[in-house]
């Protein structure tokens, strides 16, 4: 993926958000802070085993963080 993806606060929805820590194991936990309201909250990441194409590597390196989110909302 080519770009940063930020996460949104839960709090008052600022896309502005900081990594404090990340903790690694079976899945990644990461505590962030709102750049805006200050809240502190966690993240965690989970493995997700799918059926991917041959060519799945060529397929997502190419797409702008905006065509990874617009393709991603289709398929769910």
């Amino acid at each position: 993926l080519k770009g940063d993806i930020n996460l949104i606060c839960p709090n008052c929805g600022a896309e502005k958000t900081r990594v404090l820590a990340t903790n690694k194991s079976l899945f990644v936990v990461r505590f962030r802070k709102c750049e805006k309201c200050g809240i502190y909250f966690s993240t965690a990441e989970l493995p997700i085993t799918l059926k991917l194409p041959k060519d799945y590597e060529n397929l997502i390196s190419n797409l702008t963080k905006d065509e990874f989110i617009k393709r991603f909302k289709n398929a769910v």
